[in-house]
């Protein structure tokens, strides 16, 4: 009988034949890689070799002023909140009962040849042990200060502590008026706070080794955000010396002293960003609106970021969040993730404020996209879910032309002993 065979097996000599052919193959593909390999470390090193020289200069730059100048700035801050309490308490008192609203100034209390009690004189002698070294550390730095308006406010600094070692040895007594005109810098640690942000950004851009993160999909209205961009200068007329003073001392007074760290979210033109660092605090910016940000950015002494509220990643790190009028551009499916990231970026005590306008719905104006939340909401997702403390909840008139659309203002804060929050989106 004979078997027939559907699919013979291949002569081993075949087998044997394609092996070198695979083999060769292999070979060629290491060989390809490792050539890949090789160019990829060539063009690092080179990279390395090239930004080297801009990364010494600016980490000597960070670490030889900018970082430790921040430190005595801290160190002077939290002298000067306990300095001349007593006096500060006595004109406070003075207000309530008068009327007659009068600050304290160093300078012009010295110069007026008023005394100091023991302990004030000591804390007075420290501040004044802080300000040499600052000092020292703007002259001896003054060739690594790139931005011609910086240089200017580290001479005002400068200038100021000088003369109020003039007055502590009592070479200005007589002439108040005259010491009153020297004026401490507030937009000092703003300032100091945007230098030192841009160079860490300037270093992770050239840096060889810095992971490049890829920004993810805009979750952005394109529409709302291309409007903004295109008519980022109209929009800057608008609202660029709208009067929030009202406001703002609202916001101050729930506890935010000079130098405590804003996030300016969803900021605009800017407007708010200047207010708060010309008032003594530091401050971070960001728009989806690159527009808005280039005008955030005119100012000298703002540090303002191209970022979405989602993709925001700060944990802990602000004093207080400001969110005027711009959740009022997020819609539902993204207000409860935005907000959530906000109130993460707090500190513990921190400040929570936003504004949003009071309608039903949402609604489509100029191609922007509106979306309004009653105060049921908002307030079962800021302190039901969130765990914050309502300070005040506020309505007030609009500012702008044509515009009748009243505001509701949120201002909450996060407790210091944070609540377990179940479902927080990290």
């Amino acid at each position: 009988m004979i078997l027939a065979v559907a699919n013979p097996a291949q002569p081993a000599s075949v087998g044997w034949l394609a092996w070198p052919v695979a083999s060769g193959a292999l070979i060629a593909l290491v060989t390809a890689l490792k050539v890949w390999v090789d160019g990829r470390n060539q063009a690092l090193a080179l990279k390395e070799q090239l930004t080297r020289p801009s990364r010494d200069q600016i980490s000597k730059t960070l670490n030889d002023f900018l970082l430790p100048m921040k430190v005595l700035r801290g160190e002077s801050r939290h002298l000067y909140h306990i300095f001349a309490a007593g006096i500060r308490d006595d004109l406070k008192k003075k207000w309530e009962s008068t009327g007659e609203k009068e600050f304290f100034r160093t300078l012009r209390y010295l110069a007026s040849g008023s005394q100091l009690v023991a302990h004030d004189q000591s804390l007075l002698a420290e501040i004044i042990n802080v300000g040499k070294k600052q000092l020292k550390l703007i002259e001896s730095s003054s060739s690594a200060q790139t931005n011609p308006a910086f240089s200017e406010l580290m001479g005002k600094l400068g200038a100021h502590v000088r003369t109020l070692i003039l007055a502590s040895e009592h070479k200005l007594d007589g002439i108040p008026d005259l010491a009153e005109k020297l004026v401490f810098p507030l937009e000092v640690d703003g300032a100091l706070e945007t230098e030192i942000r841009r160079l860490q950004d300037d270093f992770r851009r050239i840096d060889p080794n810095e992971k490049r993160v890829r920004r993810k999909q805009s979750c952005a209205d394109a529409p709302t955000v291309d409007f903004y961009t295109r008519n980022s200068s109209d929009y800057f007329r608008q609202t660029a010396f709208l009067n929030l003073e009202e406001i703002y001392e609202k916001f101050r007074g729930a506890g935010l002293p000079r130098g405590a760290l804003i996030l300016d979210a969803g900021c605009g033109v800017g407007r708010d960003t200047r207010y708060f660092i010309q008032h003594g605090y530091r401050v971070v910016s960001f728009d989806a609106s690159k527009g808005m940000v280039d005008l955030c950015n005119e100012y000298p002494f703002a540090y303002c970021v191209e970022n979405e509220f989602r993709d925001l990643s700060f944990c802990e790190e602000f004093d207080a969040v400001w969110a005027c009028a711009s959740l009022l551009h997020v819609g539902r499916d993204l207000i409860q993730v935005s907000i959530e990231r906000l109130v993460r970026a707090l500190k513990p005590g921190g400040v929570f404020y936003a504004s949003f306008k009071e309608a039903p719905g949402s609604s489509r104006k100029d191609s922007r996209c509106f979306h309004y939340y009653d105060q049921v909401f908002l307030d079962g997702l800021l302190a039901g879910k969130l765990g914050l403390e309502e300070l005040e909840v506020w309505s007030n008139a609009p500012r702008k032309e044509n515009d009748k659309s009243e505001f509701i203002n949120y201002l909450y804060r996060k407790p210091k002993v944070v609540p377990l929050v179940k479902g927080l989106n990290t």
